[in-house]
């Protein structure tokens, strides 16, 4: 018989995101074709009870090549693709890298 499981959080482990490379034919040269996002998270029920600690989610950005049904929603795409220009931005200065 099913049992129903009433979730009341779900706590983020950990987000990674990685950028997906790849020559370019025509000029040899590596370019970038977007990213991928994993997000590791633990399920809890109503009872604080922890249901599940393995549980991964694998989306990708817009400019990869996967079917659309693996990859992120508009705004999780822009929101993957704005959090790494930020932070390539701040890196950039940080360790004065033009």
């Amino acid at each position: 018989m099913a049992k129903t499981i009433v979730l009341s959080d779900v706590g983020i482990r950990h987000i990674m995101i990685n950028e997906i490379k790849e020559i370019d034919e025509e000029t040899g040269k590596i370019i970038s074709k977007g990213y991928s996002c994993t997000v590791g998270y633990t399920v809890i029920d109503e009872n604080g009870d922890i249901i599940n600690t393995g549980s991964e989610s694998h989306k990708y950005t817009s400019g990869t090549t996967f079917s659309d049904i693996l990859k992120l929603s508009e705004d999780s795409d822009k929101l993957v693709t704005d959090f790494v220009n930020a932070i390539s931005i701040n890196m950039n200065a940080r360790e004065n890298i033009n």
